[in-house]
């Protein structure tokens, strides 16, 4: 056999059959060859691709034209694959008339290292999960029962705690005129302390009945322009004890919504006491609605202390109080807000936060039009 035909058929088996990648570069560093090995290994035609295209220098810049003045020499190279994940291969360069061939093989003990590694790492992910989800049902179980003693303890403690905000307005009412200055002012600290303990009560029992997955909504179909003069109405006494002015502003011809009226009107009353609470005196407090599609928009606007970016982002987790100060020193259980929104999540809506410190707050509750519990069905 000549040998122009052994090199003939060498060059056949590397162009078409080989296990190795092989690469004409061009001064410039493009490939001007590549045989089906290497287009298959990278994924993609190669001829007029830049070598440091798919080549990653994890250490130190490669160079093929520098590797080629050592031709025996075998350098561990990575290149990018099929996969998107770098492989390591062991390759020659060697210098032609045009510019540099390239010759590599995959590095067995590098791919087994590697797969080795992938093993690892899946055993000990795998390891993680399972703890992982161990401990996710452990803090279930923890939840669960502290839901359970929340429950029971609220519900044990509503009626004494009651019964001392009765009989403590009573007395106010009725004997203060045989009190002197200072038992009345006793008396109105036990009123006032028992009105929020009360509060207190019936906030963590609303979280323990949302967390506990019992949480249920009944709807019918209500008009809320009435609900939030009803709500706004109460929330008058508040204001005007604190000397804050309520504005109400609605839109006309809003449709009826089908809201649970009653825990709605909880979501208004907790917006409306955190507004006025954090309004200083002589401030005014905005409540509007709009219709905004497919949705009804109900705003509550305060010009009060305002909240950091830090704030909000803690706004609605539970148990963390506020550290911004009630303008009024008002004494609040940190539980509202977050009540608010779980009751608007439920309703299939959404509550809104923006606020700049010294400037105020505004609260956005998106509430949808029709009936959510058909479109479940």
């Amino acid at each position: 056999m000549h040998l122009n035909q052994r090199e003939e058929q060498i060059n056949q088996y590397l162009q078409k059959n080989a296990q190795v990648l092989c690469l004409d570069l061009l001064p410039d560093g493009t490939v001007s060859a590549a045989n089906a090995f290497a287009e298959q290994f990278v994924g993609r035609p190669l001829v007029g691709v830049h070598f440091r295209e798919f080549v990653i220098d994890f250490k130190k810049i490669i160079n093929p034209f520098e590797l080629a003045k050592n031709p025996q020499g075998i350098h561990l190279v990575n290149v990018t694959t099929y996969t998107g994940l770098p492989q390591t291969l062991r390759c020659m360069f060697s210098p032609t008339k045009e510019g540099v061939l390239v010759l590599g093989g995959v590095d067995v003990a590098e791919q087994e290292a590697l797969r080795k590694q992938i093993v690892g790492l899946n055993q000990q992910l795998g390891n993680l999960t399972r703890d992982l989800q161990k401990g996710n049902a452990e803090l279930l179980r923890l939840n669960d029962l502290k839901n359970q003693f929340l429950g029971m303890a609220t519900h044990d403690l509503r009626q004494p705690v009651g019964l001392i905000m009765t009989y403590s307005e009573f007395l106010n009412d009725e004997a203060s005129n045989s009190l002197d200055e200072e038992q009345r002012g006793f008396l109105q600290q036990v009123f006032e302390a028992s009105v929020f303990m009360r509060r207190l009560i019936d906030d963590f029992l609303d979280v323990a009945v949302i967390e506990s997955g019992h949480f249920e909504l009944r709807r019918t179909l209500h008009t809320l322009p009435a609900l939030i003069e009803r709500i706004s109405a109460l929330a008058q006494i508040q204001a005007r004890k604190k000397k804050v002015e309520l504005r109400i502003a609605q839109a006309r011809d809003l449709p009826p919504l089908h809201i649970d009226e009653q825990k709605m009107g909880q979501v208004l009353a907790n917006l409306l006491a955190n507004a006025i609470e954090y309004s200083s005196e002589g401030g005014t407090v905005h409540v509007l609605t709009r219709d905004e599609g497919d949705r009804v928009e109900i705003v509550v606007r305060d010009a009060g202390v305002g909240m950091s970016e830090e704030e909000l982002k803690r706004l609605f987790t539970p148990y963390l109080k506020a550290r911004r100060k009630k303008t009024g020193g008002e004494k609040s259980t940190g539980l509202g807000l977050v009540i608010a929104r779980k009751i608007t999540e439920a309703h299939g809506g959404k509550i809104l936060v923006e606020s700049t410190p010294g400037k105020g707050s505004v609260f956005r509750v998106l509430l949808p039009k029709g009936n959510p519990e058909k479109t479940k069905k």
